[in-house]
């Protein structure tokens, strides 16, 4: 149940919007803030799990500090025609001790905790059957970005392009220059062979000749 009193827990945004289309992957995040100084403990339910996955699903915020909760909305079979009723309940406590466990293991704390001492807020659903909405600012800058920073290019072959004989030129450049480098390899290539050579062939007449004075 929904309470009723001043929440000591400052939550945001206060409704979740999703847009089509819902077969993709659409994140949202809700941000906790608590200004006491009190250290709280919370828990997230919802009354369509099997269409969200949030992270985390319950823990801690120390005080004057904030906690994020990531909402995932997966593939979703959205119908226009029907009504959607999905809902968010965060339920928070003062955290029983300081020390707290991981996990799971929270959600065990509120089992002791009364009920009078617990403090909730709902947060719905929005499920939009339209796409993102775009405002005219954005489309303003959109299209002076593409105005000064976009050039297209002729799709068809016979257009002239004039950085064409720019290219042209710059791969007829590298061309020669590959020849060169080609050209200047195989000359040394040559050049350390013969000079190899000459210098196997002079041992071996060295050692015939040291062999005939013998």
């Amino acid at each position: 149940m929904e309470s009723r009193r001043l929440s000591l827990l400052i939550i945001r945004p206060q409704m979740l919007t999703f847009h089509a289309p819902y077969r993709r992957i659409q994140r949202r995040l809700l941000t906790l803030l608590n200004p006491t100084s009190s250290k709280f403990i919370f828990k997230v339910r919802s009354n369509a799990n099997r269409h969200y996955n949030v992270s985390p699903y319950c823990g801690s915020i120390d005080a004057y500090a904030t906690s994020e909760i990531q909402v995932e909305l997966g593939f979703f079979d959205f119908q226009s025609n029907q009504l959607y009723r999905h809902r968010f309940v965060i339920q928070w406590a003062k955290s029983p001790k300081e020390d707290l466990p991981l996990g799971k293991e929270i959600l065990s704390l509120f089992k002791n905790i009364p009920q009078s001492e617990l403090d909730s807020v709902r947060i719905p659903i929005h499920l939009n059957e339209f796409g993102t909405p775009v405002s005219q600012s954005e489309w303003d800058l959109l299209g002076l970005v593409m105005d000064e920073r976009l050039e297209l290019r002729a799709l068809c072959p016979n257009c002239e392009d004039p950085d064409r004989p720019k290219r042209a030129k710059r791969r007829k450049i590298c061309r020669k220059i590959c020849k060169i480098l080609l050209i200047m390899g195989t000359i040394v290539g040559v050049l350390f062979l013969v000079y190899f050579l000459r210098h196997k062939i002079y041992e071996f007449i060295k050692i015939e000749t040291d062999d005939i004075e013998l």
